[in-house]
């Protein structure tokens, strides 16, 4: 069977083989514990096209020796899936994740596959990537993480064109005043009618209205180490994306809103990071304080009912493919809301002083449902 390319692949089988240059590879680790989350890498093909894989934890050791940058492989029987919502290094739908049955052979005889492929931003378009957990983060400041790689001088037609207009190095360097970001503000209903036009994934979005409703249920079990939500076994919870199995989970905010504006209304979710920033307090321990005083929901989130918000939102391809789904919330243009009772400190739950919860088989803690 002759090799694919990478534009031909779906998520509706496995039996793929492609042929790939691996263009970058780097082990994705989580910034506070070091804990190894997976191995990711960026492979090009014949057409210069691109697409992520990522190796889960348990499987690094099998693949990590076997696969080095910018050498080229034939790769067999992966499961093709539609990519992360955040943090994904190219631009593609979809992404390839190995397992056990995957299969890597080093090509010999190379293919004509480029070497690199990369992105041009100009600022003009940067400022729209503000919020964007994939490539920005902040005012003006570009986060690096272990993915990032720096590169001088390389062999590119980019960096030839640049060469041929650049000045001397006795020129002085000036320091263009940024203009301040501004993202277009629409209405809700101008919101409803664009997630129905995928020309406007990714493209961020000003919404202001009140808030009529807050909706229960406002967090998710959620991993300790990654923000995907748990599932419950009888003993404990697995995160299918760390593929691991824990006694503890982690309240994360997911806190719903109905928000209306002058023509239209829509439900809106604030997610963990920026629930924290809004909120001003980690979602678990919110949740441990809530638990303890038997609230529905916490007077603490109540503060936002009736309140006039500013949301920046961004519309993913989730809102394409789940149109009666909630909007995520970027950010929220407010400062984080103040106190209205004394949130008590954290339960130390198995000798820690973080928030969790722990399994009813623990004897220190109360079985607590989702």
């Amino acid at each position: 069977m002759a090799p694919q390319l990478l534009k031909d692949l779906a998520t509706h089988s496995r039996k793929w083989i492609i042929q790939c240059r691996v263009a970058r590879k780097w082990i994705a680790t989580n910034c506070n514990t070091g804990k190894v989350l997976h191995m990711d890498m960026v492979l090009l093909d014949s057409e210069g096209s691109d697409i992520w894989a990522m190796v889960p934890p348990l499987l690094i050791s099998k693949f990590e020796s076997s696969l080095k940058e910018q050498e080229v492989y034939e790769i067999r029987h992966f499961k093709v899936a539609l990519t992360k919502n955040s943090f994904r290094p190219v631009p593609n739908r979809l992404m390839i994740e190995f397992d056990s049955a995957t299969l890597v052979q080093h090509v010999q005889s190379v293919p004509k596959i480029p070497l690199h492929k990369f992105y041009f931003l100009k600022q003009a378009d940067m400022m729209q990537k503000l919020y964007d957990k994939k490539n920005l983060s902040g005012d003006l400041c570009l986060s690096s993480t272990r993915a990032t790689q720096l590169n001088s001088n390389l062999d590119i037609p980019e960096v030839h064109a640049f060469n041929v207009g650049k000045t001397t190095l006795t020129t002085p360097v000036l320091i263009a005043e940024v203009p301040p970001v501004e993202i277009p503000k629409i209405s809700i209903a101008q919101l409803n009618d664009f997630k129905t036009m995928e020309e406007h994934t990714d493209k961020l979005f000003a919404i202001e209205g009140k808030v009529i409703q807050v909706r229960p249920n406002w967090c998710y079990m959620g991993c300790a180490v990654c923000p995907r939500k748990v599932e419950e076994d009888l003993e404990e919870y697995f995160c299918g994306h760390c593929k691991t199995t824990s006694s503890i989970a982690k309240a994360k905010f997911r806190v719903k809103l109905q928000v209306q504006d002058d023509i239209g209304e829509a439900d809106f979710a604030i997610l963990e990071h920026e629930g924290v920033r809004f909120f001003g307090v980690m979602a678990d321990v919110l949740f441990q304080s809530n638990q303890r005083q038997k609230e529905p929901i916490t007077l603490h989130i109540q503060q936002v009912l009736n309140m006039t918000l500013k949301l920046h939102v961004r519309l993913t391809q989730f809102n394409f493919s789940n149109p009666q789904a909630e909007y995520s919330v970027a950010s929220v243009d407010h400062d984080p809301l103040q106190q209205v009772t004394k949130i008590p400190d954290p339960v130390s739950v198995g000798g820690s002083s973080s928030c969790g919860l722990k399994r009813k088989h623990d004897d220190d803690a109360d079985p607590v449902e989702e």
